[in-house]
């Protein structure tokens, strides 16, 4: 039998911060992820447990980097999976991800609000169309659906249900419901979408 050790990832993803650099919800960094890991030692497999929101796409990047860097690396979405968690979720191979029954799975455009003159705002435009072009390059690579197919639902705003998961390339298998209790050190529990402060930092 495999020794597995089982990392969560739970809630926001990314601290929330005010205008003064001072954190005003605490989310899950790369770093709680990383000392999951480590405090689980050598294991055969490491299973990432996701249930998450969404939140910062600079965050989400980071541990997915960290997670592609893993070889014996499985993703589960439980529950919830949205936003850049889906990116964290599709950061091994298909064979390695897998997906609860009953989540809620959703991949959408990125989005921000932010204060300016007219430069600025075209600059955050070009900023944010570069990081829509990065998710749909994402997406597209690791699902093998064609990009115009991944921008459309993009755009959509899509809620996969589980069935469509598994068609499209998101994951490779629906497992059944766990009661397994979700513990890590950065849980949170807060279902909310990212603080007006934050989304500013999108990219």
């Amino acid at each position: 039998m495999a020794n597995i050790g089982k990392v969560f990832i739970t809630g926001l993803i990314g601290n929330v911060k005010d205008q003064n650099g001072t954190i005003t919800e605490k989310g899950v960094e790369l770093v709680d992820v990383a000392e999951q890991v480590a405090d689980l030692g050598e294991k055969d497999e490491y299973h990432f447990v996701i249930n998450s929101q969404g939140g910062n796409v600079n965050v989400g990047n980071d541990i997915r980097d960290f997670i592609e860097s893993i070889p014996n690396a499985k993703t589960i979405a439980k529950e919830m999976c949205a936003s850049i968690a889906t990116v964290i979720h599709t950061a091994v191979p298909l064979q390695n991800r897998l997906v609860e029954e009953g989540t809620q799975y959703m991949i959408h455009n990125p989005h921000t609000t932010v204060q300016g003159d007219a430069a600025y705002m075209a600059q955050t435009a070009e900023m944010l169309t570069k990081v829509e072009k990065d998710l749909e390059n994402h997406y597209s690579k690791a699902t093998g659906t064609g990009v115009k197919t991944i921008s459309a639902f993009m755009a959509s705003e899509l809620f996969l249900t589980m069935d469509q998961c598994v068609k499209l390339g998101f994951a490779s298998q629906i497992i059944p419901k766990t009661t397994i209790r979700s513990v890590a050190k950065m849980q949170i529990t807060k279902n909310t979408n990212m603080s007006t402060n934050d989304k500013s930092k999108l990219a």
